[in-house]
């Protein structure tokens, strides 16, 4: 009886030689009705580099400190699936693979300051990046750097210019201890739909982050210990405003010290359940304004499952409780309450791929009005779809909602997002991309909300 893998094969072969004519006609309509939201030069990329999924993580300071473990080869999504005759070579330098890409485009947004009236500026995109991965037997080594340049045509206050240099190694001390080491070192610009400060500041705030983490891993029959350490330390630059006015973010600075450890039973290969106990420590360097300094010991506890179904689902879902104390806690409040962290990924077919992320963090909060912290609920919906074998589609819907502790009536924030997409691969060393997203945030006590329609079209050559 044929596999499952072998009528994938077979059924990609056939549609892999569809005519050039059909698969132009289908890029050029998805062309015109959405791409993916990816625009990872304007949001705060806190997750460590080397994850997948940056996008979800853009809203927080401080993300999870564990990758996600709930890969263990059963289910490959559409977008990791190998395609030999489109992805890219790589230039091989000794025992190492070097991944060179450019990616070059033109867009055009509604409203690029994100503000109730909206002003609209086509914009150039200019992305180079390289990937060095070792291609050792035993222990691991990549290397990243990467940069995003935009330049707008007619609200050049909006030009930004980002970087991120990071190294990750890992250390197989024998078959059941691993240690791995990170490091990366980023200029980024913030998140517009953080809820740390307003829309139409954040949109022109960038900062400067460094990351060191190191995690140990010991296995034993059905058990696992996680244990890791990690540092963060942010750097904000001055907001300049488009009146060419400056606004000090230093009482933004602050650094993050956390230790976490995670334990791990395994009911099945397929089936984990886990605890886990996280700390940190944040240190304000400036106060803001006459208020003292935000410094404070956060604390995190999670209980949940982390599975891998062949051909059904992958997942892992964690939920507990956080509660932040503030070392000036007759100025904050502190606050505690329901956490949750979760990324689930459903497989219909060979062809699609369904994930679905929850999360509710605790966030400290820069907003003049808005001085407690908050929690941020979000929730994500993305389906992936292999339409021709190098035609990849996806869509995504997004919504965020700023939960303000002791804050009065109305002074939350509800965010929304919609996206479509298509990648379309030429060769080995060229493929097409196109995108379209919608953005919204209401308005709300202390500032006011937006809509932003955001495209662009980007040619990337790889090697």
């Amino acid at each position: 009886m044929e596999s499952n893998r072998a009528k994938r094969v077979r059924s990609r072969h056939k549609r892999g030689k569809a005519s050039a004519s059909a698969a132009v006609w289908s890029f050029a309509c998805c062309a015109i009705f959405g791409a993916s939201a990816q625009q990872a030069q304007a949001q705060v990329s806190d997750k460590p580099f080397l994850a997948n999924d940056q996008k979800w993580y853009q809203g927080v300071l401080a993300d999870p400190a564990l990758p996600d473990g709930f890969d263990r080869g059963r289910n490959v999504a559409v977008t990791d699936e190998p395609r030999p005759d489109y992805d890219p070579v790589g230039v091989n330098i000794g025992s190492f693979t070097a991944l060179p890409s450019l990616t070059s485009g033109v867009g055009a947004t509604s409203n690029a300051f994100l503000t109730p009236k909206g002003e609209g500026s086509g914009y150039l995109d200019f992305s180079p990046s390289l990937n060095v991965n070792s291609d050792w037997s035993r222990n691991y080594l990549k290397l990243r750097a990467m940069g995003n340049f935009e330049r707008y045509f007619s609200t050049p206050d909006r030009n930004q210019n980002s970087f991120d240099f990071g190294s990750l190694g890992r250390l197989d001390v024998n078959t059941a201890i691993q240690i791995t080491g990170e490091a990366q070192f980023s200029q980024l610009y913030e998140n517009p739909e953080s809820g740390a400060i307003a829309a139409d500041l954040a949109v022109l705030s960038h900062y400067q982050r460094n990351y060191l983490r190191a995690l140990g891993s010991y296995e034993a029959g059905q058990v696992r210990v996680l244990l890791a350490l990690d540092r963060t330390g942010y750097n904000f630059a001055p907001i300049t405003q488009t009146d060419g006015t400056q606004t000090s973010q230093a009482s933004r600075d602050r650094s993050v010290v956390r230790p976490v450890l995670q334990l791990q039973y395994a009911i099945t290969p397929s089936v984990i359940f886990f605890t886990q106990g996280e700390y940190a420590r944040t240190r304000y360097e400036h106060t803001l304004a006459a208020a003292p300094l935000q410094s404070s010991n956060s604390y995190r506890f999670l209980g949940g499952i982390n599975l891998d179904l062949a051909g059904l689902m992958r997942g892992e879902l964690g939920i507990g409780y956080t509660r932040r104390d503030y070392d000036a806690s007759y100025y904050y409040t502190n606050a505690q309450g329901f956490s949750a962290e979760g990324k689930l990924q459903f497989f219909p077919s060979p062809l699609t791929t369904l994930t679905l992320q929850v999360g509710r963090t605790l966030e400290d909060s820069s907003i003049a009005s808005e001085i407690n912290p908050y929690f941020l609920n979000r929730l994500a919906l993305k389906v992936d779809h292999e339409l021709l074998i190098n035609l990849l589609l996806n869509a995504e819907a997004s919504y965020s909602k700023f939960q303000y502790v002791n804050e009065a009536s109305g002074s939350d924030i509800s965010s929304y997002g919609f996206s479509a997409g298509a990648r379309y691969l030429v060769s080995h060393k060229i493929s097409l991309k196109a995108s379209l997203d919608y953005n919204q945030r209401d308005s709300y006590v202390g500032g006011n909300g937006y809509n932003e329609v955001r495209g662009l079209l980007s040619i990337i050559f790889s090697r």
